[in-house]
């Protein structure tokens, strides 16, 4: 492999804290899951389900995992296409898919975008600055599928979930969580308009990479059908991760109604981005079992069941990217 392989950037130790955090997420995972299965009760129901599931459903689940998949890297092509960022669609899909294997193992369900920057800033390194940020500006589009589905679904069931305690404080929670990001908006535009001033030029990162930052936020702006678009994609991206369960759901027989998935599949996908465990594990159960259970009285075993289902389907396109990232070799833009 080259001096210049992404396996070589994280062959070396890790510091303390870096080793002390993947302790934590897995102490933190093992103690959800922990707490999910203790009762024998639970174990049991879950042995009965599984003997019963249905592999069609689990079959189906995995194919549109896989589209739900090239739906997110087509979007943010489509974002490295607005920013101009010329890196071709294979190439995309290969550091996405490395990155989706690396949401395995570092900083919950979205740890892969740390690998997927720094292999995108070696393809494109006279763009380091824009490179980057074509990652969070993808993850900006995903947040406006979110709140679109949380406004579409979720409020609906507003009732139903601030009646219990412990769903309140979840649907607070992603209220909170998607008003912070949000929020984000109109800096996106001010500094898309607007030059920095003369005190900010004068820091020395930004005298550096401040025209670079002002352009790539420019370039959302004037590329405004592009994002339009990826945020289009974003919205068919979480319709796919809602059919997922709704895959998993039949094919162990649940009694989950469609409504009451789409009402608890945003808050969901808002908590496992949350970086306190490995791969979202734990905490997408621990969401499920509330969620589904306030929402229409899904027992324990089949809540956890539908999110595992589901965790697995997708199980299987973090792993191609395993194999993706085995053959991977760094390429330069030109």
């Amino acid at each position: 492999m080259s001096s210049g392989s992404p396996a070589r950037a994280i062959d070396g130790r890790p510091g303390r804290w870096r080793f002390g955090l993947k302790l934590l997420q897995a102490a933190i995972s093992a103690a959800l899951l922990t707490w999910i299965f203790h009762t024998p009760e639970t174990r049991a129901g879950i042995a009965a389900l599984l003997a019963a599931a249905d592999p069609r459903w689990l079959g189906l689940a995995v194919v549109i995992a896989g589209a739900t998949v090239a739906v997110s890297i087509t979007r943010w092509h489509c974002v490295l296409h607005v920013l101009g960022i010329p890196i071709p669609f294979r190439r995309a899909a290969a550091i996405w898919l490395i990155g989706y294997f690396f949401d395995l193992f570092i900083l919950g369900a979205t740890g892969g975008d740390l690998m997927k920057a720094l292999l995108v800033i070696r393809e494109a390194p006279q763009r380091k600055i824009t490179a980057a940020l074509s990652i969070l500006i993808d993850h900006f589009t995903g947040i406006f599928a979110l709140a679109l589905a949380a406004a579409l679904f979720t409020l609906s069931r507003a009732d139903t979930l601030l009646a219990h305690p412990a769903t309140a404080a979840i649907f607070w929670l992603l209220i909170a969580y998607l008003a912070l990001c949000l929020s984000a908006v109109p800096l996106i535009i001010v500094v898309g308009l607007v030059p920095p001033p003369a005190w900010v030029r004068r820091r020395d990162f930004f005298r550096r990479h401040g025209g670079e930052v002002h352009q790539a936020f420019r370039a959302m702006l004037t590329g405004w059908r592009g994002m339009l678009k990826a945020a289009g994609l974003s919205f068919a991206a979480w319709s796919g991760q809602f059919t997922i369960f709704y895959c998993s759901a039949r094919a162990i027989g649940a009694a989950v109604s469609a409504r009451d998935l789409l009402a608890a599949t945003p808050i969901s996908e808002a908590l496992v981005t949350v970086p306190i465990s490995i791969a979202g594990l734990g905490v997408r159960e621990q969401s499920f079992q509330f969620l589904l259970g306030a929402l229409g009285g899904v027992p324990l075993a089949t809540a956890v069941l539908v999110s595992l289902g589901g965790f697995t389907a997708s199980l299987v396109w973090n792993l191609c990217g395993g194999v993706v990232f085995a053959f991977y070799r760094q390429r330069r833009l030109h």
